[in-house]
């Protein structure tokens, strides 16, 4: 029987049958509250797609590279079916940039499957894709007469679709060059997958088949686009149900190409010569940053969380000056902790990155420096970077071999017991990083820190409340951790620094956890400054108040670095950062009338899994999509929670002009969003 079904209707049956598959699961476990008829636009949404792919599945079984390809086409074919197994376990769908991440982090996979995936699973697992890969061949493979070579749907041997495939392609290289250097191994596939679309609908067109199957084609083609409208304009309320949409067809075809043009931030030639230039810093203080990770800014008790989390660090925060609107750099640690650390954000070319020092390289003349962290320093490659001019001692719980279980259970008593081992050996001047893990997922516990929030469920089936009793109870262990370190250290010499390099979701906006979307919970964190009495007398009063009415402010944590190099330089006379540095952030003991803080996870060359971003100033936090043009604003300090967002018609014309050029100026993102509301 198959013999007799031409190709075209074999990759026909083959599209309708993944399409029906994917939203048989995908009902079952996702969305079986909306209406009955919404299968309609979803099954043509997918039909489309498993269509391309077997059109890009003949195209390429008519070269003699064709069984190499092929697999990777079957791995397409299966990623519906790992979308809905990954959501039953997480209630959420991967995002581009986590497929990416799975992608480029093997071990991250491998240690996934340890946890989630039991033996038996992997193997059904397995064996399912081997199972696809030759119903595929079965199915695709030319079986027609032997003396009828058909032609591929790709293209076919025009010379003159080559052109135009060769501008389009040049025509999205000419935006990446002009607009956004990262998406240059991306954004020129869309011409690719566009024609491969169009191959299809010109092989029906050409062909002798029966007027069905060309109206079915054209129908399915027409109901596509039309329900990407209809969701996008005409129902919104259905944008976060719907997985099938415009976002769905960005993450499915681009999620396989990874921008890594650099791939690391370890030090260039450029940071070298920085670093020999610089004078011995005159030291008689240390500087100790503690960076918690994934802590948000509004469970802390100083900020008017109703139960207690890091209440037993209140005689620390009566000392220090809290910070109410920190912005973290990026949402997400490879691309925060780099900027933080820099003082050098996304707006920033990541060879400008590479060519600069650390926080601690500049003091490392004369200064012990240390950067001790309860996890694994290579995560993302990040021991290259870690691994500065100036570190002198790199040390984590995981790869040192203190901590020999499995990574995510560490808890953070090998840290701290690590850092008194440090303070025992070095009396001073030092300057250093603690990275603690107890608010990172999966909230571990700090021996001795109880666990007042129960029931504590990791699993999203328990509900949101039951899932954020676990993240309360370790911002109550890392609130101990940093209990025991700040008792162990002289505080009488010592700036300190409380502060974390994005925040944590919980559905709030839709997103579950960190690296996707740019909402409050995501990006505003704590950052406490303490000084010294005896270092805060030798400022200037003028300094400490702007100090003091900057805490009032939107900020960057960016800011860190500037900041402590002009206290070193008020404290000892010398400059250590180049006069022709230029930070992303500001020194806090500066003034300013108006300032736009940005965080972006799009760092050109290096990482780039979404171009979203927030800008934020003492008026408005704005979150910008390039990809579907403007998406939200708040008043930043009028609604916290970010629940009521504004129309752009009800911010004032001068005050929205304001910010749009200066995110113009300043980041790249930026200039899109310009482009934007210029052509409203």
């Amino acid at each position: 029987m198959l013999k007799k079904l031409d190709l075209t209707t074999r990759a026909l049956l083959l599209a309708l049958m993944y399409s029906l598959l994917w939203l048989i699961v995908h009902w079952s476990f996702v969305q079986p509250e909306l209406p009955w008829v919404w299968v309609f636009p979803q099954l043509f949404s997918s039909l489309l797609i498993f269509l391309c792919l077997n059109g890009l599945f003949i195209s390429f079984g008519f070269y003699r590279w064709g069984r190499f390809v092929q697999p990777l086409i079957t791995l397409a074919y299966i990623q519906p079916i790992f979308q809905i197994s990954y959501f039953k376990a997480y209630k959420s769908f991967l995002e581009q940039q986590n497929i990416s991440l799975l992608l480029r982090e093997p071990m991250f996979v491998f240690n996934v499957f340890a946890k989630e995936v039991s033996l038996l699973q992997g193997l059904l697992l397995f064996g399912l894709w081997i199972g696809f890969h030759f119903l595929n061949h079965f199915f695709l493979q030319n079986r027609g007469p032997q003396n009828q070579k058909p032609k591929p749907y790709f293209l076919f041997s025009s010379k003159i679709s080559w052109l135009f495939l060769i501008l389009a392609i040049g025509s999205q290289v000419k935006w990446c060059l002009k607009h956004d250097t990262s998406q240059l191994i991306m954004r020129p596939l869309y011409p690719v997958v566009l024609f491969a679309l169009l191959s299809i609908f010109l092989f029906f067109y050409r062909s002798q088949f029966a007027i069905w199957k060309k109206a079915f084609f054209v129908l399915a083609l027409f109901l596509n686009v039309s329900q990407l409208y209809a969701l996008n304009l005409g129902f919104p309320e259905f944008r976060d149900k719907m997985t099938l949409d415009s976002r769905f067809y960005r993450a499915f075809f681009g999620a396989y190409f990874v921008n890594t043009a650099l791939g690391t931030l370890d030090q260039s030639d450029q940071a070298l010569q920085k670093f020999e230039e610089l004078p011995l810093a005159k030291m008689d203080y240390n500087i100790l940053v503690i960076l918690d990770d994934s802590q948000r800014w509004d469970h802390s008790n100083r900020h008017g969380f109703s139960e207690p989390t890091d209440d037993s660090l209140n005689w620390f925060y009566d000392q220090a000056l809290d910070f109410q609107f920190p912005i973290s750099p990026a949402n997400f640690t490879d691309t925060s902790v780099p900027a933080f650390l820099t003082g050098l954000g996304s707006n920033r070319d990541v060879l400008q990155i590479k060519g600069s020092l650390t926080l601690w390289d500049y003091y490392a003349k004369g200064a012990e420096t240390f950067f001790l962290s309860s996890q694994p320093l290579d995560w993302s490659h990040l021991d290259l970077f870690y691994k500065s001019v100036g570190q002198k001692n790199l040390w984590s719980a995981i790869g040192s071999g203190a901590f020999k279980g499995n990574q995510e259970l560490v808890d953070d008593s090998f840290l701290v017991a690590e850092f008194k081992k440090f303070l025992s050996l070095n009396q001073g001047p030092w300057v250093g990083v603690l990275q603690t893990f107890s608010s990172h997922y999966p909230y571990n516990k700090y021996p001795g820190a109880p666990q007042p929030y129960q029931p504590c469920d990791l699993t999203r089936e328990s509900g949101v409340e039951n899932f954020k009793n676990c993240y309360k109870n370790g911002q109550v262990s890392a609130a101990f951790a940093k209990n025991d370190i700040l008792k162990a250290v002289d505080l009488s010499k010592t700036i300190v620094i409380l502060t974390s390099d994005h925040g944590e979701g919980f559905n709030e906006h839709g997103i579950w956890f960190h690296g996707v979307d740019y909402h409050q919970e995501m990006v505003k964190v704590p950052f406490f400054l303490y000084l010294p009495p005896a270092i805060k007398a030798k400022i200037p009063k003028p300094l400490l108040a702007n100090l003091e009415a900057n805490s009032k402010r939107v900020i960057s944590t960016m800011d860190l670095l500037p900041t402590l190099l002009e206290i070193h330089e008020i404290l000892s006379g010398q400059k250590l950062a180049n006069a022709k540095t230029k930070f992303s952030g500001r020194s806090l003991l500066q003034t300013w009338n108006e300032r736009l803080v940005f965080s972006s996870h799009c760092f050109p060359q290096y990482r780039c899994y979404s171009r979203e971003i927030a800008f934020v100033n003492d008026d408005y936090f704005v979150l910008f999509r390039p990809s579907e043009g403007f998406y939200k604003i708040y008043p930043t300090f009028h609604d916290l929670s970010q629940t009521h967002p504004l129309d752009p018609k009800e911010i004032p014309r001068h005050k929205l002009k304001q910010i749009v050029e200066e995110a113009a100026d300043q980041h790249s993102i930026g200039q899109s969003m310009k482009a934007y509301f210029e052509s409203l």
